[in-house]
């Protein structure tokens, strides 16, 4: 088997479109349920015409923070985005900037680093408003617990039709990450990228955005992963090039119905698939072909086609080089793939160029 063409995954990209599970809705199914929380005492339901809504109250001589919380599976919301909203009434004097009502996410990860993914809201007094915003949860957190209060203020917060969703989940391509964006040197070995060059590397793309063709993707900071964002696979031209990775999702209730990707290639010399992604769970196994001009495609100058979706990767002599967004083959995962195995796989020997 001739394998010229280098198939790479951008790390951390690879999403599963998961029916959204509710964490929290208010009001509650039945008001006992606020006794299980911390600070129970520092909340009330109370009635605002036809609504029951989340009254707390605080006069300052007490801590800074004040309100109710309770920890959140962390297996729930590991690696998935989620997505908080609410309306809320509130009328509150502040003594920092940035603090007053709060409706937080606190998480803390494995190498004991905390997080906080919360919604701000402006000090003063204002009916109700609707506020939400949306987080993507790092993979490797070992706890989380939601906050729902005042935070170094005064005064009083009402809220209701508060709502908080794990949408699409992220899986982890961090540890398998063996280039960067940028590449110093052409054919040293070491790439980044395709091992090309600074000519042809992606230095300028925006990995930070976290949608790209209107699909969520959350890719890796290779600055908080000693430099590798880049999944590049093993070709006759870059040797050095992974066999295959395996991501374990077990106790992660993958159930999705669709997994998206982000790749590109280099040198493809015809279109057959370039490589494999097998998903194993309880019930069944399924083996989804990644193929050229269908489900990913050459980095430079992309034809403009439904799929695989170009996504614009930087700008080299006037040329447009981009990766490619595409949903997995035959649109649907069928089965019950949880707890599962997602993992890139050698290909036959008949099927011509592939990465592996």
């Amino acid at each position: 088997m001739k394998c010229w063409s280098i198939l790479f995954f951008l790390a951390g990209l690879f999403g599963i479109s998961l029916t959204a599970e509710t964490i929290l809705e208010l009001p509650f199914r039945a008001a006992e349920e606020i006794k299980a929380w911390r600070g129970a005492g520092n909340a009330e339901f109370v009635r605002d015409g036809n609504d029951t809504v989340l009254h707390i109250r605080h006069d300052g001589r007490s801590r800074n923070s004040f309100g109710i919380s309770r920890p959140i599976s962390p297996e729930r919301i590991a690696g998935r985005r989620i997505t908080c909203s609410a309306e809320v009434k509130r009328d509150l004097a502040v003594h920092r900037k940035w603090q007053g009502a709060k409706l937080i996410i606190t998480v803390r990860r494995k190498n004991g680093d905390q997080g906080y993914y919360g919604v701000y809201m402006e000090p003063g007094k204002f009916d109700w408003t609707k506020v939400g915003r949306t987080f993507d949860i790092p993979q490797d957190i070992t706890s989380a617990a939601l906050f729902i209060g005042i935070q170094n203020g005064t005064g009083e917060v009402f809220y209701k039709n508060l709502k908080i969703t794990a949408d699409d989940l992220m899986l982890d391509l961090a540890p398998f990450a063996n280039m960067g964006y940028a590449d110093e040197k052409s054919g040293d070995g070491k790439g980044g990228w395709s091992d090309q060059g600074p000519d042809n590397d992606a230095s300028d793309f925006d990995w930070k955005k976290g949608t790209y063709a209107n699909v969520p993707f959350q890719l890796i900071d290779p600055g908080r992963n000693g430099g590798k964002s880049v999944l590049t696979f093993r070709s006759k031209r870059f040797p050095q090039g992974l066999e295959s990775v395996t991501v374990d999702v077990a106790n992660r209730g993958c159930t999705g119905k669709y997994l998206y990707l982000f790749s590109t290639l280099t040198f493809p010399d015809n279109y057959p698939p370039v490589g494999e992604i097998a998903v194993k769970g309880e019930k069944g196994e399924q083996t989804i072909q990644i193929v050229n001009g269908r489900d990913t495609a050459n980095w430079w100058r992309p034809a403009p086609i439904r799929m695989p979706f170009p996504v614009r990767c930087g700008n080299r002599d006037g040329a447009v080089p981009s990766a490619h967004t595409s949903r997995s083959s035959n649109s649907t995962i069928s089965g019950n793939f949880g707890p599962s195995e997602l993992r890139k796989i050698p290909l036959p020997k008949q099927t011509g160029s592939s990465s592996a």
